[in-house]
Order: C-alpha cells, then structure tokens, then sequence
C-alpha cells in the first residue's frame, strides 16, 4: 500500500470506543473519484449489480417453487428444499441460496413456539483482491515482535 492511502485512511477514518475503525461513504467516493472511479462510474456498476442480483432471486425462486412441487409430488418435506447458484465473476463469485422455509425460536417466548419463514436466503458475495505479500509478511512480523513470538 502506498503511503499516500495509507495516509488517506488515517486522515478520514475514526475508531469507536469498541476499536472498529470507520471510515464514510464520502470519504470513500473521494478516494475512488481521485483513481479514476467517478460517482456516475460507481453508480452504473451498483445498479447493473443491483439488477443482476435481483435476476438471480427471480431465477431461484422459480427453480424453488418447481423444487417445491416436485418433493410434494414424491412424498418429500417441501419445507427441507434449497436451490443455489453460483456465478463465476472476475477474481471471485457471487452465490445465492434459497431454503424454502426456515424455522427460528421465539426470542423471549416458550422454547417451543417456532417462526416459519417461507424463502429464506443468502447472498455471499466473494472477491479476490491482491495484497501485497511483502506489506502483510513486514506487519506479521511487527506484531510478532510486539508479542514476543
């Protein structure tokens, strides 16, 4: 990392009494804005994300509700189907599951009273970026001194 961001960070973040450092949404578009990523560059690619996510809950929602009537038709628990998937991105992948009901306790209440909740699901977003491995291998070994390890 160059110091110039690493001073940039330190310049625009705040750590709260929990030692979770903060960094805003403004601070973080003036960064991208001076690489080259401008605010109208960054919107297009949230709302072309937005739209493909939001195909991809259609798509498995469709392939759940088929699960749904197939296992009916065979005699398997509907409630126990999940259909996933998983599209290969640049560097990463982004992977949608449904379940199609998921019980949860009462928090509070008796111990057996459950909440069904029809389609459940998870969207994990994975992406891989390069660190440099020079940078990680000198502060592993700053904090090992620091411990005495």
């Amino acid at each position: 990392m160059s110091n110039e961001v690493l001073e940039f960070i330190k310049e625009n973040s705040q750590a709260n009494d929990k030692g979770v450092h903060h960094m805003s949404q403004k601070a973080f578009m003036e960064f991208m804005s001076k690489e080259g990523v401008t605010k109208d560059v960054y919107a297009a690619v949230h709302d072309a994300e937005s739209k493909f996510y939001n195909g991809m809950y259609e798509y498995v929602g469709e392939q759940l509700k088929d699960s749904v009537s197939e296992a009916k038709k065979d005699g398997r628990d509907p409630k126990e189907e999940k259909v996933s998937l998983v599209v290969n991105i640049p560097d990463g992948r982004i992977s949608l599951s449904a379940q199609a009901c998921r019980s949860f306790k009462v928090p509070g209440g008796d111990p057996n009273e459950r909440v069904h909740r029809p389609m459940y699901f998870d969207l994990d977003i994975e992406q891989k970026r390069t660190l440099d491995k020079e940078m990680i291998s000198r502060t592993e070994e700053d904090i090992k001194k620091l411990l005495g390890l």
